[in-house]
Order: C-alpha cells, then structure tokens, then sequence
C-alpha cells in the first residue's frame, strides 16, 4: 500500500468512526455510501463483516491501528 492509498483509506476510516460507529461496531444505516465503504474498508481488512452481511463491521487491529496512525493527511 503506497502512502496515497494510506491517506485515502484514513480519511475513509475516519468518516466511518464519525458517521457510522456504534460503539466498536460499525453500522452503514442501510445508506449505499457507508455501505460501500464498509465494503472497501473490509477489502484492506481495516474491519470486518461477516458473510453475507454489509450492514454491520467492526474494527479490526489494523483498523484501530490505522485510526491511531500519524500518517500525514495532506
């Protein structure tokens, strides 16, 4: 992953923990965007969903370490 990816998926994931943190969760509300960002955030295993499911996530290691990261936003 090159540092342009890096800073898009932070910026990505940052919206995620704004608009559709639950807790650890992550819920889209059934809107298309969040849900295909969940979709994108899941494909980087920056959360995870189960099976079948695109509603819900939760944060993995990678994704919390992403959240914490001091990579450059700009």
């Amino acid at each position: 992953m090159d540092d342009r990816e890096k800073r898009f998926l932070r910026a990505l994931s940052g919206m995620a923990l704004q608009y559709l943190s639950r807790g650890e969760d992550l819920d889209n509300l059934a809107m298309s965007g969040g849900e295909h960002a969940m979709i994108l955030l899941a494909e980087y295993g920056l959360i995870t969903m189960e099976k079948g499911q695109c509603r819900f996530g939760r944060w993995t290691e990678a994704g919390r370490e992403l959240l914490n990261s001091n990579w450059p936003t700009t």
